[in-house]
């Protein structure tokens, strides 16, 4: 069994999610500014020394105060002062130590930098990896986090400082890292209502195993979707990722709030790490994620699986660190610098291999968490600017005021310096071998069912490839969800040979000869022959007559100023229909009409049956009168005419047609403005050399 961890330092208690910011503070989720307690002040209670331009050293117990020689102007003298220690103190974003303070009162700007030196042999590493720098703000009336860097030599921390008022050491006061509980989590609870009718199987990876890596169970959501919850039953975070079928997760649950330091971590981690199609999951939690089904017709397996990898150490490193420690995970500036701490260790780790050796994986990422601490303290840096940016922009929309902002800011300096010097070490979930396990062997949960299918009758042929469009027209019609039972072929559903009908309605487009020759290849190419048979007949159908339904994708004549197009389910599609107005064929179920029986006979005796249909048309905000076009199979449009021609009246509408013959007897009525000047007409179409007229026209 492999022995590693990271050691890791410190944070604690909180009271509200601070959220994940851009470039910008979001308005949901602020933190609450939490209320300031005054700093404790400095006292300056030691003598007074004097050094002048020659230099020397000061000695207090427990400080040291080094001035070389040149530091001081000539004529000039310092005077340096010290007090008690202040101890630990307890404020607003947690529990810190405080040292001796060190006053340096001149008059003139020091020439060279005086080195301040404090023993401090009872510190812990964590407490000395985590100790700040702090300059007394009077104006504030706060100890504010100074940029000068502290080095330890032993048990002394030295610092070279240049700009006085009074300054002093600050560290988290931390405490020990404890072995996490609990080993099992309770299995999901599912409902055990059906799933919803496009899924046609599940794959549970835990079923009846209480000691699975992960344990599933499925339920129906609304909107046809499926809600998977998974328990982590593993004491380090696993990602489930999405390996199969394409699908984004459709929404996320992360399991009820908490609120404590470790769940405002993690939840951190989530906002930065997480993706459409990846999710981490904390230890021992369970959390729910959304599967909507495919968009596309088809057969899918849709898989997520189960995975440690260098981003879940990288969560796991920083979340039982930070738990470890007394600082608040709600300060605005600590939330800042996890964020920061995340976006650097991932955008570290994004190109690195997905390593399979545990002492591997978690030096790599011990080096990255303490390679981003560093460049976190280093103001000019990317993420030392996206720290300080981050830090602003959470502090600002807490609404802090200038000293709680000045705490907040130097308890968080506290924790990125004791991710600075990270190192590999005992962390007790990396010791067991359920860890490697998850490493070498995810496990995964999967769903089948079937793609959201195409309308019917709604897709494009080529008109070019028989068997290209044989295909899509297999796809729209048979995967339909009123076929999708198994136990039947697809001539034995009730109303098949209504929906291959409108199946086949696209390929009006396409020439006769491609129909003709699509309807001789189905029954060979599809496996049902008897359902390819019923469409052959539906395809040739349409060859030799016009139906309504075929006349709902027809060219519609030009009319009312609009041009000759295509309809779409019986109407003209015109960008603004509001103020453009509209082109509609008077058929059942179309917009702006009342339905009208076709006439069908051989008008011009060629013998081909011709088909009459009425269209409706406005434009300028009022309607036009009637135009009567006449179609050929397929259906193709022969000829159409305007019944205003023959009637001046601002409207013409046809009441009936009655076929003598190969000849169509019409009536309609005329009339102006709201139906006045009303009178009655009667005539006959023919139709001859291409074109439509209205003969022996006549009142009645």
């Amino acid at each position: 069994m492999l022995a590693l961890g990271l050691l890791i330092l410190i944070v604690g208690g909180c009271t509200q999610l601070p959220r994940a910011v851009t470039d910008q503070p979001s308005t949901s989720n602020t933190p609450q500014p939490a209320t300031p307690s005054a700093e404790v002040q400095p006292e300056l209670t030691g003598d007074p020394r004097s050094v002048d331009a020659t230099g020397g050293r000061v000695n207090w117990p427990g400080v040291t105060v080094d001035v070389p020689a040149g530091a001081v102007a000539a004529g000039h003298t310092i005077e340096v002062r010290t007090g008690s220690a202040i101890g630990t103190v307890k404020g607003p974003y947690g529990e810190e130590l405080v040292g001796l303070p060190v006053a340096v009162d001149h008059d003139q700007p020091l020439r060279n930098a005086l080195t301040l030196s404090w023993n401090l042999p009872d510190l812990t590493a964590t407490q000395r990896a985590s100790v700040v720098l702090g300059r007394w703000n009077p104006q504030a009336n706060a100890w504010a986090y100074t940029p000068e860097r502290p080095v330890w030599r032993g048990n002394v921390l030295t610092a070279a400082v240049r700009e006085f008022s009074i300054l002093t050491w600050f560290a988290d006061i931390g405490q020990t890292t404890g072995q996490i509980t609990g080993t099992r989590v309770d299995e999901p609870k599912c409902s055990t209502n059906k799933l919803p009718p496009w899924v046609t199987g599940t794959v549970d990876p835990d079923k009846d195993l209480a000691a699975s890596a992960i344990r599933v169970c499925f339920e129906p959501d609304k909107d046809s979707r499926v809600t998977v919850r998974i328990a982590n039953n593993r004491t380090f975070s696993q990602q489930m990722s999405m390996v199969h079928g394409g699908q984004p997760w459709a929404w996320v649950w992360r399991g009820d709030d908490e609120y404590d330091p470790k769940w405002i971590v993690y939840s951190i981690a989530q906002q930065v790490l997480d993706t459409s199609t990846r999710h981490l999951i904390p230890p021992l939690k369970t959390h729910a994620v959304g599967i909507a089904r495919p968009k596309t017709p088809g057969s899918y397996h849709i898989e997520a699986r189960a995975s440690v990898d260098l981003l879940t150490v990288l969560a796991d490193a920083v979340a039982f660190g930070a738990n470890e420690s007394r600082v608040a995970v709600d300060s605005p500036a600590v939330s800042a610098a996890i964020q920061a701490l995340y976006e650097c260790g991932g955008k570290e780790l994004l190109d690195k291999p997905n390593l399979r050796d545990v002492a591997e994986l978690g030096r790599t990422v011990a080096n990255a968490i303490g390679g981003c601490a560093k460049e976190l303290m280093e103001p000019d840096s990317e993420f030392g600017i996206r720290f300080e940016k981050l830090s602003r922009a959470l502090i600002a929309k807490g609404g802090l005021s200038q000293t709680a902002a000045i705490q907040s800011n130097r308890v968080a300096r506290e924790l990125v310096s004791v991710f600075r010097v990270i190192t590999v070490g005992k962390i007790l979930f990396y010791l067991s071998d359920q860890f490697a396990n998850a490493l070498v062997g995810p496990l995964a949960w999967s769903i089948n069912g079937r793609g959201t299918p195409e309308v019917l009758g709604h897709w494009k042929p080529t008109c070019t490839s028989l068997s290209t469009d044989s295909n899509r027209l297999y796809r729209n019609l048979a995967l339909q969800d009123r076929f999708a039972d198994t136990s039947k072929e697809l001539w034995q559903f009730k109303d098949f040979e209504d929906a291959a009908e409108t199946a086949v309605e696209p390929l009006e487009d396409c020439s006769q000869s491609h129909r003709s020759g699509l309807a001789s290849l189905l029954p060979t190419d599809w496996a049902d022959q008897k359902a390819a048979s019923i469409v052959a007949t539906a395809i040739m159908k349409s060859l030799s007559g016009v139906t309504p339904k075929s006349l709902l994708r027809a060219q519609a004549p030009a009319m009312c100023t609009h041009p000759s197009g295509r309809l779409v389910n019986g109407s003209l599609p015109l960008a603004d229909p509001l103020t453009q107005g509209y082109v509609a064929i008077r058929l059942k179920g179309v917009q702006y009409t009342s339905p009208l029986p076709l006439a069908t006979t051989d008008l011009n005796s060629d013998g081909v049956q011709e088909t009459v249909a009425v269209y409706d048309c406005s434009a300028g905000g009022v309607t036009w009168p009637q135009t009567i076009a006449v179609y050929g199979p397929g259906p193709t449009l022969l000829g159409s005419v305007d019944l205003g021609k023959y009637v001046e009246a601002e409207h013409s509408d046809v009441r009936s047609f009655k076929v003598q013959g190969n000849r169509i007897a019409i009536q309609w009525i005329s009339y102006q403005g709201a139906d006045f000047d009303r009178e009655d007409w009667s005539g006959y179409l023919k139709f001859g050399d291409g074109k439509v007229t209205v003969t022996d026209r006549k009142r009645n």
